[in-house]
């Protein structure tokens, strides 16, 4: 029993290991980018834990990037020229 017990926590630490190490990679990656501030905030949205993030970027773009947490897992990213 001890032995079943092993081998599946082994198993288990290795799948873990694994989605540690691809995040940890795509850190060292890109450890040399610049980062910009970002607003960040949560949105008052029935039934979802929505986040919200502001940034602008180098060619003169504000852009603002939704969450929709939950079931939704969406993604919703709009960009308008900030000399409008």
């Amino acid at each position: 029993m001890k032995y079943v017990v092993g081998i599946t926590v082994g198993i288990a630490s290795a799948l873990f290991a694994v989605n540690a190490k691809a995040g940890l990679l795509g850190s060292i990656a890109t450890s040399d980018w610049p980062t910009h501030e970002t607003k960040k905030y949560k949105l008052d949205m029935y039934g979802f834990d929505a986040r919200a993030y502001e940034f602008d970027t180098n060619n003169g773009m504000r852009c603002v990037a939704v969450y929709s947490g939950g079931q939704q897992n969406g993604f919703q990213m709009q960009c308008i020229n900030k000399n409008n």
